[in-house]
């Protein structure tokens, strides 16, 4: 869960490191390694892979803003 953390709190700056936090959640997920985390945004309990997919492709649309 410390990992998972982590990966929550960090945003990814490039395009390589936001394919590995998906691959990580794929894993991760599959091994059925799952938790609930409170969403900033709403306040809402949602599962951790949620939260990591929703701020990875954040980051995703602001890497590519500008291209």
């Amino acid at each position: 869960m410390d990992a998972a953390s982590a990966i929550i709190d960090t945003e990814p700056t490039t395009i390589l490191g936001a394919t590995a936090r998906l691959r990580y959640v794929v894993k991760h997920e599959s091994a059925g390694n799952t938790f609930d985390f409170i969403d900033d945004d709403d306040g809402k309990t949602k599962p951790w892979t949620f939260v990591v997919m929703h701020n990875t492709a954040d980051a995703l649309e602001k890497m590519t803003a500008g291209a």
